[in-house]
């Protein structure tokens, strides 16, 4: 038996005897007994920043084997119709079932990574590849856009509060994927979203509020997750683990009520951060720009802020190898 298969079960005898494991940490942090390690992302898109936990968790701990670890990974999506495959995605991530092929480009937030995917939709040739495959796969978007059927089992408060409720059971073994089909807020409460099909192909919905003209047919109804008590409640101070958490998030401009709320709990130090990977979106916000530095500076006094772009990428195939795995259209 190997080091890496004997480890789950030697981590779990550890647990039972009540022995935590010690792991430690850098830029001058003391080390930590740890007794969960915790990747929260929010605003998951089609799994594109799923593994990020490898790449940040070893950032922070740079002499230890992340795969050695028993990561819980917890993936907020709002968009409805990319819940099912993100369901199988995860399915398959923690053993049961077969990798799964999303139905649309994997490239993220831009269109120069879609059009890495330029070969994939016979677009090499074309002099505007984006338009190109986005001309392939609008059949595909159409079809997911307005078929409800598909994803309407997701969108309920017990399948919900279900996955919610997964986080009050730590893992032991080996890591484990927790699809949570909501959006991510400051309260307890259901949004107007609405996407368009660039903006499904890109990723990234926008609350109807912000916008004027929004047809009802492209309005869905999805429900947001307070997600700073959810954090609090399941990974703060007075649970009595001790959490390495990391949390990521890219939400198209709802960081601007999650943040003050998150903030202040680490401020009393309710809850810590391992570390913070986000994008700020500042075009959502009047002085947006000088409101997103002031926000990264007042995260930088409490944990390590990661940039997108800098410190990680929406497509790194390496960390996230399924991100190569898509549907051809027909």
């Amino acid at each position: 038996m190997t080091r890496c298969q004997m480890w789950p079960a030697l981590w779990a005898a550890f647990l039972l005897l009540g022995v935590e494991v010690t792991v430690s940490k850098k830029d001058g942090l003391q080390s930590s007994n740890v007794d969960r390690f915790v990747y929260v992302d929010v605003g998951a898109n089609w799994g594109n920043t799923a593994g990020l936990w490898r790449v940040l968790g070893s950032d922070r701990l740079p002499d230890t084997d992340m795969t050695d670890l028993p990561w819980e990974v917890y993936l907020f999506e709002a968009a409805p119709m990319m819940w099912p495959y993100l369901d199988r995605l995860t399915e398959h991530l923690n053993g049961n079932g077969p990798l799964p092929k999303a139905p649309l480009p994997t490239g993220g937030s831009t269109p120069t990574t879609v059009k890495h995917f330029a070969g994939h939709y016979n677009c090499t040739t074309a002099q505007d590849k984006f338009d190109c495959i986005f001309r392939r796969v609008n059949p595909i978007m159409q079809d997911l856009l307005h078929d409800s059927s598909k994803w309407a089992r997701y969108n309920t408060s017990e399948l919900r509060q279900q996955r919610l409720a997964m986080a009050q059971q730590p893992t032991t073994g080996s890591v484990r994927y927790t699809l949570i089909p909501a959006a991510a807020g400051a309260d307890n409460e259901w949004l107007r979203l609405t996407w368009g099909t660039k903006s499904l192909l890109r990723g990234g919905g926008t609350a109807v509020k912000r916008k004027e003209g929004v047809a009802e047919t492209s309005i869905y109804n999805v429900h947001a997750v307070d997600l700073p008590a959810w954090l609090e409640h399941n990974f703060g101070h007075a649970t009595g683990h001790k959490t390495f958490l990391i949390l990521k998030m890219d939400i198209e401009g709802a960081e601007f009520y999650i943040m003050p709320k998150l903030l202040n709990l680490m401020a009393h130090k309710r809850i810590s951060l391992a570390g913070f990977a986000w994008e700020c979106h500042h075009r959502f916000i009047q002085n947006g720009r000088a409101e997103c530095l002031e926000l990264g500076r007042e995260v930088s006094r409490h944990t390590t802020l990661f940039k997108e772009k800098t410190h990680y990428k929406d497509f790194d195939t390496e960390a996230q190898p399924w991100l190569k795995h898509v549907q051809v259209p027909k």
